[in-house]
């Protein structure tokens, strides 16, 4: 049986390449692709081609090989990530999806030296996505189905870097106190939610101006400097407490204490 490759023309027995072994992998890999992407994982690889005369244009199968199991590996992940970026999911629509945009791109420089360009698409797309996800969430679990409706969120709304981790913690419960009707247990959780956003690399200043209405509240008429001072010393009191009730005298305490608790409360040792 012969068989006409449709992108150069040339003809060849499939018993010859199915009796080469890297062809067989080749065509084994392929077989085994999401059927939403199969179609296009061939013409993606023929971009990996040089640039020249037709009959010059081959990709060898070993090097074939080699670009389907990266992708292979890449899509089946069911994530991508560019550099130091967060993962992001990235099921096989949103792969089909990049695929087509490098295929039909008018302006990418062929032949391609890698998948760079592919993961690039597959990440912006992916990353977006994510995101429409996140505000869905906040929508339900914050909203309670009051005043914002989760399609004008997706369609006038993209959250900021530091909104869109301020809505992750608020999903995860970062800081809590929330709930408690103990002011100070809320204003505890206020500053430990915006310490969690400076440590995620945001500025205090723009944390305080984007900070949730109910910690906001919490912390009127303090600074969130007091409070910090304020939390570690009632976590030192709370320390000595355990310590006297074990038995130590005051100045076994006092040595025992971290410097943070000594330095909260004033304290130095004899």
């Amino acid at each position: 049986m012969l068989l006409k490759c449709p992108a150069c023309g040339g003809i060849c027995s499939l018993d010859a390449w199915v009796n080469q072994a890297q062809v067989s992998e080749v065509l084994k890999i392929v077989a085994g692709f999401p059927a939403e992407v199969g179609g296009d994982v061939l013409r993606y690889v023929a971009l990996f081609r040089s640039v020249g005369n037709e009959q010059n244009r081959g990709l060898s199968w070993k090097k074939a090989l080699k670009l389907l199991t990266e992708l292979k590996g890449y899509i089946q992940s069911g994530y991508v990530q560019r550099g130091s970026k967060a993962a992001r999911p990235c099921p096989v629509e949103v792969w089909c999806e990049a695929l087509k945009v490098v295929i039909n791109s008018t302006s990418i420089k062929l032949p391609l030296k890698g998948h760079g360009y592919l993961l690039e698409v597959a990440y912006v797309n992916a990353d977006n996505a994510d995101k429409k996800r996140e505000v869905e969430l906040i929508k339900v679990e914050h909203t309670s189905g009051k005043g914002l409706h989760t399609e004008d969120i997706r369609k006038k709304y993209t959250p900021s870097k530091l909104e869109f981790a301020i809505m992750k913690k608020l999903i995860s419960g970062v800081g809590g106190g929330g709930k408690s009707s103990n002011p100070e247990d809320v204003r505890k959780g206020a500053v430990m939610f915006i310490d969690g956003l400076i440590k995620d690399g945001f500025k205090e200043a723009e944390v305080m101006d984007k900070l949730p209405d109910k910690y906001k509240e919490a912390i009127k008429g303090f600074s969130v400097e007091e409070i910090r001072i304020e939390m570690v010393k009632k976590s030192a009191i709370e320390f000595m407490d355990s310590l006297r009730k074990e038995g130590f005298s005051e100045g076994e305490i006092i040595k025992k204490l971290p410097d943070k608790y000594k330095r909260a409360l004033s304290l130095k040792e004899d």
